[in-house]
């Protein structure tokens, strides 16, 4: 998914995002950042001090962006106020699909569950929980533990 992203934001085809290319790659996605957050996260990230930005500069950067993004849109929501909330509620709505008490659940079956809580009240775009889910880590069998996952994702 971020390989994707980055190649249809390659414009010109060079491996690198130049300023342009990262700036409206970053405004594509809708991540309501301003132009001089997109021009800091760029000096940021431009390990390289080239004024570009490479694939392996833009994959952590963008991750860390949408797990901060997930955590302010949920705290700032009226039924989750804290870290600890949020990752209880996540606890106690994936438990609920868990028929055999095995503590866990497939891969798939917990994007769904975030894509309802995201309709219901958290408002995370499709992006936002691809990277998500992309973070998590499944079992040899697609499996993951709830308890680490709502960790992880709180």
């Amino acid at each position: 998914m971020m390989m994707n992203i980055f190649q249809r934001a390659d414009a010109d085809g060079s491996g690198k995002l130049n300023r342009t290319e990262f700036r409206d790659c970053l405004k594509a996605a809708e991540l309501g950042l301003t132009r001089k957050e997109i021009n800091a996260i760029l000096t940021e990230v431009d390990e390289d001090h080239d004024g570009q930005v490479s694939y392996s500069e833009f994959m952590p950067l963008c991750f860390n962006i949408l797990v901060e993004r997930f955590k302010d849109e949920v705290l700032s929501n009226q039924v989750l106020r804290s870290t600890d909330e949020l990752e209880r509620e996540l606890v106690s709505t994936l438990s609920q699909y868990d028929e055999h008490g095995a503590g866990k659940l497939p891969q798939r079956l917990i994007k769904r569950v975030l894509e309802d809580l995201s309709f219901q009240f958290l408002g995370l775009s499709t992006f936002q929980i691809l990277a998500v889910m992309g973070e998590a880590d499944p079992d040899s069998e697609g499996m993951i533990e709830i308890t680490k996952f709502a960790e992880m994702a709180a």
